[in-house]
């Protein structure tokens, strides 16, 4: 950072109000660091201002709310990186065998990279479509594309009985108890007349 000896140390300037020069250096380090952990106290703290300073800069419009967008977008991309790794490269973990490490020629623990399913289910239902439990609908609304059972949406058929005449709703329902019995692998043979 070109303005690295220009902000003051935490707290520490005491000598009275920051010259444009150091405001300007404060600000990037805030910036930097809330990018960093959207924190905005250690940010405050990392800069050398108070948080006090930092709603005045705010109120002011010294620091922007596009500002702060930007800061979290970058700390949002930070997350973004780290999911991605642990999804397919996974984490460190040692090796175990019998409950017990597993230790090299050097007697080193010997570490493998373990990927996360969990994430990489999480990633898959949220990106591709075939994955998807949920969709927003008209309004805003999230409603679930899979039936209860988990029947794709594209597969599944509801009907509200209400709207249907008796015979409809038996020769629904016939239809309904064929494709079960199917299912479970119960074949019926009709004999021919």
């Amino acid at each position: 950072m070109a303005n690295e000896g220009l902000v003051p140390q935490p707290f520490q300037n005491k000598t009275g109000p920051m010259t444009e020069q150091q405001r300007l250096a404060a600000k990037e380090k805030l910036l930097d660091v809330l990018g960093r952990t959207n924190i905005v106290q250690v940010a405050c703290q990392e800069a050398g201002v108070t948080r006090t300073t930092f709603n005045n800069w705010f109120a002011r419009g010294f620091i922007t709310q596009a500002d702060l967008d930007d800061a979290l977008e970058v700390y949002r991309d930070q997350i973004r990186g780290e999911i991605q790794k642990r999804m397919l490269r996974g984490v460190k973990k040692p090796l175990l065998s019998n409950g017990r490490i597993v230790r090299g020629e050097d007697n080193q623990p010997i570490y493998i990279d373990s990927p996360s399913e969990k994430l990489l289910i999480a990633i898959a239902e949220h990106v591709l479509p075939e994955w998807q439990t949920t969709a927003t609908k008209n309004g805003g609304v999230t409603v679930n594309i899979n039936g209860a059972s988990g029947v794709p949406s594209q597969y599944l058929i509801q009907i509200d009985g209400r709207d249907l005449t008796p015979d409809e709703f038996a020769t629904i329902k016939s239809i309904v108890a064929e494709a079960e019995r199917r299912k479970s692998g119960v074949i019926v043979v009709e004999s021919g007349a």
